[in-house]
């Protein structure tokens, strides 16, 4: 195949537009024409693998070699295929370009001006002390007490002349008057009559009282302090009357303070026992809770293990599966290219027949 042959481009381009289009359409019929030549170049390396090329022989190929030579033309031809799409895609947009572009043609004359909107901005007028806008179909008028203002047809002429005689240097300023006497002060005006008091205003109704709150919780009673030691006993005294009413005293005295005892006894008895019935929940409920995430932890380790355990064997009969089809592939060739060499070698010693003794 011969090297593509393009016109000298020196730096002063001439290529007119037209001329780029044919070397575009040149270089997608170049591309195809190399194209065609490595597809014939695939098919002659698969009739010198099978042993069909004539005047060509090589050693038998094995059922590997085959495989290799087959996977070599697939990629070639996808590859081919790839540039087939893309030598489309540029010839599409080369057709649809225009060939040839003629001059820019002159200018056309200016067409006539519009109407007038009324009110529509002519221009700004801005004086010393202030500014205004004129628009359309708005006159514009001049206005001055001390000059001479004519005006003339013929693209609004305006002259402003100044009549009147120059003003005179202003005169220096005379001396200031004497200041007069101060004028007699005004007399007092009466003070008016001070306004009714007003009634006053009904009091509220008194609102109801809030509900009284709830008594707070009765504390727990401390423990009780360690019994004092006896003291010595004193001397016998006589007994009488006194002495007789004074022991039925101490004696209820002494019946109080143990009945006292006893109840603050079986309150902190009480309070005891709650507290370990609260603590034998508060332990039962914890056991209960982690003896429940135990299980949980359980069941969900056993079902990832089940779910893994059923993926691993379901991967492992795919992959059976995909090996004994490969296999069966792979037999399936052998047995097609053994059946195939026999007519394959008779052609071939035909065809040498035939060369020999035409």
């Amino acid at each position: 195949m011969s090297q593509a042959n393009f016109p000298n481009i020196t730096p002063s381009v001439t290529l007119s537009r037209e001329d780029a289009i044919n070397l575009l359409l040149s270089s997608i019929a170049m591309e195809e024409l190399g194209l065609s030549h490595i597809i014939n170049a695939e098919g002659e390396k698969l009739q010198y693998v099978l042993g069909t090329l004539p005047g060509l022989s090589g050693p038998a190929p094995t059922i590997s070699d085959l495989l290799t030579i087959n996977e070599s033309v697939r990629s070639t031809l996808q590859e081919s295929t790839k540039k087939e799409w893309l030598l489309q895609s540029k010839l599409d947009t080369i057709m649809s370009l225009p060939i040839s572009v003629g001059p820019t043609g002159p200018v056309g004359p200016t067409g006539p001006t519009g109407p007038l909107t009324p009110g529509e901005l002519l221009f700004n007028v801005f004086g010393t002390t202030g500014s205004a806008t004129v628009g359309a179909l708005e006159n514009l008028n001049f206005l001055s007490n001390t000059l001479d203002i004519i005006v003339t047809e013929g693209s609004a002429n305006v002259q402003i002349e100044n009549t009147m005689s120059a003003t005179g240097p202003t005169g220096a300023t005379g001396p200031a008057g004497p200041t007069g006497a101060d004028g007699v002060t005004g007399a007092t005006g009466a003070t008016g009559a001070t306004g009714p008091v007003g009634p006053a205003g009904a009091g509220g109704a008194t609102g109801p009282a809030g509900p009284a709150g709830a008594d707070g919780a009765t504390g727990p009673a401390g423990p009780a302090g360690a019994d004092g030691a006896t003291g010595p006993a004193g001397p016998a005294g006589d007994t009488g009357m006194l002495r007789i009413i004074g022991l039925e005293y101490i004696s209820r005295f002494f019946s109080l303070i143990h009945s006292e005892d006893t109840l603050n006894v079986q309150q902190a008895q009480r309070e005891r026992t709650e507290r370990q019935v609260q603590q034998a929940q508060r332990e039962r409920t914890e056991r209960q809770v982690q003896q429940a995430q135990r299980e949980r932890t359980e069941r969900q380790v056993q079902q990832a293990q089940r779910e893994r355990t059923e993926r691993q064997v379901q991967q492992a009969q795919r992959e059976r599966t995909e090996r004994q089809v490969q296999q069966a592939q792979r037999e399936q060739t052998e047995r097609r290219v053994q059946q195939a060499q026999p007519a394959q070698l008779v052609k071939g010693l035909l065809f040498r027949l035939h060369q020999v003794h035409p």
